[in-house]
């Protein structure tokens, strides 16, 4: 008979008690690391959608840059001031009457805490400022800003999305941050106080190679003295988003509205062996000549240009030589240029595929093979028009771009002020017989060879091709002011982009 040790006695319930201490200890534990990871999950969650609804905020304001669509902004930018000018542009989106957005106003949730560091002078905020700190002054009264309704579906209720503001401004020359620069590699802007511009190196024609330049000394800070160099205005885009659960982000956009090249050229064909069968009779004349019909214009251009010299001398070659003059411009008689320095990206089939894509993304209009369109726009009202294959435009009139990716037929009196451009066949056929004028630019490079196979990426384009059957009188006139034009009408391009951390 065995007999226990009452020393013994409840050790059992002491092991029970005991590991029922360390599961309790590592249950609560598990539950603080679950209810610990679920709030950094939660933290995470609300940051990225405070992140993604101030970029929703810029993208909205890129969007209302440009000038064709109902929702555009039509203020004046100028640089920013205290006179009475309106130089800063807030969009406005808060939840309702009691979440007032004013980032004008220091004692605001919604404060604009980082316009100090932009360094506009002319709004009087002094400095400077320490880096990556918060501002906590703002310029004196409220003729420095001026406000527009978000375009935001829900703008104004609970289920809003979350950037309350984004401002609008001109970039100035003397900006804090890292991407002011006179040429590529060079150091930041000098302080100057002046507006910035993208551009290649401030000479027309360029290639666009997407950096930043300021005005000379002297330039009166307004976009039409970009414009006029053949530049395109530096807007910076701010916003601010919070979320319910107090999540702030703020980030920047710097933009500028270069997407549609320069023309090199009232006609390019771009691409070698250029298929030009021109009238004999007095029916077609060609002028590089700038008609600049807004004002002043830039330099002029050939009447023709050539995708390489060979093709120049094909182009000439196929001129009747009792026609040469009806070919003006520069370069001699008849005007005709090797424009391949001129055609940046559009040298290649790559290039030429992403300004069709570019287009195609801020097209007004939309068509398929060989459509019937009632408008192609109107001075009053240009539209950027997209066919994707072949278009009969017949004796038509309109304003704007048209880009055709298959053959292009006109007849009669066609009329059209802005740029056509056939991008894909690149073909054009003219039955005369009627009297019409292209002025802007005319545009053609074919993506396909012989054989009707998409060329690779890399490669130059195959053989642009232009008959003419019949008489009449058709002209092509280069004219800058409607091919710079359309630049206000696409989408502006991001130069830079970048999140402001505090």
């Amino acid at each position: 008979m065995i007999r226990k040790s009452k020393g013994e006695r409840g050790v059992a319930m002491l092991l029970v008690l005991f590991a029922m201490l360390i599961l309790t200890a590592v249950g609560l534990a598990m539950m603080y690391m679950t209810d610990t990871e679920t709030g950094v999950n939660s933290n995470f969650r609300s940051e990225q959608q405070a992140y993604y609804a101030s970029k929703a905020g810029l993208e909205e304001a890129r969007d209302r840059l440009r000038t064709n669509i109902p929702t555009a902004i039509t203020q004046p930018i100028v640089m920013p001031s205290v006179a009475d000018n309106r130089g800063v542009i807030y969009v406005i989106n808060p939840t309702g009457a009691a979440d007032p957005v004013q980032p004008w106003n220091a004692a605001n949730r919604y404060f604009d805490d980082e316009l100090c560091h932009e360094n506009f002078a002319g709004l009087g905020l002094g400095g400077p400022f320490t880096p990556d700190v918060p501002c906590t002054v703002a310029p004196v009264g409220n003729n420095w800003y001026t406000t527009v309704a978000s375009t935001d579906p829900f703008t104004n209720s609970a289920n809003a999305t979350s950037y309350k503001w984004v401002r609008i401004t001109l970039k100035q020359d003397g900006s804090s941050l890292v991407y002011c620069s006179d040429a590529p590699g060079a150091v930041p802007c000098p302080n100057a106080g002046r507006q910035v511009c993208a551009t290649q190196n401030g000479v027309a024609p360029y290639v666009p190679q997407y950096y930043e330049t300021p005005l000379p000394v002297g330039g009166a800070p307004v976009p039409t003295i970009c414009e006029m160099a053949n530049m395109r205005s530096v807007y910076t885009l701010t916003s601010l988003a919070i979320t319910p659960a107090g999540s702030g982000k703020m980030t920047q956009y710097e933009t500028a509205s270069i997407i549609f090249p320069p023309m090199p050229a009232a006609v390019t064909f771009d691409g070698a062996n250029p298929n030009f069968n021109p009238p004999n009779s007095n029916a077609m004349h060609v002028s590089g000549n700038d008609a600049a019909s807004c004002g002043p214009g830039g330099p002029n251009m050939p009447a023709i240009g050539g995708y390489d010299n060979a093709a120049v001398n094909q182009i000439d070659a196929a001129i009747p030589n009792n026609r040469n003059a009806n070919f003006t411009g520069t370069g001699g008689t008849p005007s005709i240029g090797d424009v391949n320095a001129q055609l940046g990206i559009l040298a290649t089939v790559g290039g030429l595929q992403s300004l069709v894509t570019n287009i195609t993304s801020s097209a007004n209009q939309i068509y398929g093979n060989s459509p019937s369109i009632p408008n192609l726009g109107t001075n009053a009202n240009p539209l950027i028009t997209v066919v994707n294959g072949d278009f009969d435009m017949g004796n038509a009139n309109g304003a704007g771009l048209l880009l055709v990716t298959g053959n292009l037929t006109m007849s009669g009196s066609p009329n059209f002020n802005g740029a056509i451009l056939v991008i894909g066949k690149g073909s054009l056929t003219y039955s005369g017989n009627g009297n019409g004028a292209i002025n802007g630019a005319f545009f053609m490079a074919n993506l396909y060879n012989n054989s009707g196979t998409l060329l690779p990426a890399s490669s130059g384009p195959g053989v642009p091709s232009m008959t003419w059957n019949g008489g009449g009188n058709l002209s092509f006139n280069y004219d800058s002011c409607w091919v710079n034009k359309l630049s206000n009408q696409v989408v502006l391009r991001v130069l830079a982009s970048h999140e402001q951390l505090y």
